[in-house]
C-alpha cells in the first residue's frame, strides 16, 4: 500500500445531505445550521460502515458554552461543551466487481451479479483514496468553500462545496 495516491488538495461535494442521522436529525437541518453561522472548518472522520469500509464521515464542530461557564483572561471560555454534526460523507461513487474489475460508474446502477458471476463488490472514489492516506497517517483539512442551494436560490436542498487539503 506504500504506493497508494496521497492528494495534496481536491475540490468535491457532499454527498449524503439529504438524510436522517442515527439520531433522527436530517442532514438539512444541520447543514442550514452551519450556512446561518457560516461555519467553514469541518473535520474529516474515518469510518467503517456496512456499505463501503472507506467511508469518510464530514462534520461540523459546534462549540456551546455550559451554564457555569467562565470567561478566563485570553478570552476562552472553561467548560464549553463540543457537540459533532454529522452532515454526509465524501464521495465514493465507483463500484468494481473484486473477481474481474469490472467498474460502474454509478454506484446505484450495479447489479446484484457481475457479468462474471460473480457477487462481491467494493466501492472506489475519492473516499477510498483519502481514507487510505489516513490510514497511514496522512492529516487532511476540511473547509467550506460554499453552501448551495437552499431557498437563497429558489432550489430544494442544501449542498456544501469542499476543499479538502493536505496538512
Amino acid at each position: 500500500m506504500n504506493d497508494a495516491k496521497v492528494i495534496d488538495q481536491v475540490h468535491t461535494k457532499l454527498v449524503g445531505g439529504t438524510f436522517n442521522n442515527e439520531d433522527g436529525i436530517n442532514r438539512q437541518t444541520l447543514i442550514c445550521y452551519c450556512k446561518k453561522y457560516n461555519i467553514k472548518t469541518l473535520r474529516l472522520v474515518r469510518e467503517i460502515s456496512p456499505y463501503d469500509k472507506n467511508a469518510i464521515r464530514v462534520e461540523a464542530i459546534v462549540f456551546k458554552p455550559q451554564d457555569n461557564s467562565t470567561v478566563v483572561k485570553d478570552g476562552s471560555l472553561i467548560n464549553v461543551k463540543t457537540k459533532n454534526l454529522h452532515l454526509g460523507y465524501i464521495r465514493n461513487n465507483e463500484v468494481k466487481c473484486i473477481v474481474c474489475g469490472e467498474s460502474y460508474k454509478n454506484s446505484n446502477n450495479v447489479p446484484e451479479q457481475c457479468k462474471c458471476g460473480s457477487y462481491e463488490f467494493r466501492r472506489e472514489g475519492l473516499a477510498t483514496t483519502l481514507s487510505m492516506a489516513i490510514d497511514r497517517g496522512i492529516k487532511y483539512n476540511c473547509e467550506v468553500v460554499e453552501y448551495t442551494g437552499g431557498s437563497d436560490h429558489d432550489q430544494k436542498y442544501h449542498g456544501v462545496n469542499l476543499k479538502i487539503f493536505k496538512v
